[in-house]
Order: structure tokens, then sequence, then C-alpha cells
């Protein structure tokens, strides 16, 4: 995927606080960081990835 393409993604993103997704390389995780955006990465259905992600958003929070 070109760069030009990678940052209309981010670009897409930015009324987002938090990303979910099942694979993201460091660059990418790096891009959204320096956007504001918190990426949290998880391999199961998107039921589990929710509750997960508010597991893993409540405890930075605390």
């Amino acid at each position: 995927m070109g760069e030009e393409k990678r940052d209309a993604i981010i670009d897409a993103l930015t009324d987002c606080q938090v990303v979910m997704t099942m694979r993201i390389g460091y660059h990418a995780k790096e891009k959204l960081e320096k956007r504001g955006l918190v990426s949290v990465e998880f391999c199961d259905t998107v039921e589990d990835g929710l509750r997960y992600t508010v597991e893993q958003l409540s405890k930075q929070l605390a």
C-alpha cells in the first residue's frame, strides 16, 4: 500500500479516538499515535474485540 493511500485512510479516521484492528504495523501505529488515535489489536470476533478494547481503555484511564 502506498504512503498516500495510508495517509488518506488515517485522514478518514480523524473523527475517531480509537481504532480496533486485527493487525497493525509499527509505522501505521506510530502515525495513528501522532494524530492522537489509540490503536487496539485483537484477533477474534468483533463483539469480543469491543469488550477487550473497553477493558484496555478502562485500565488506561484508571
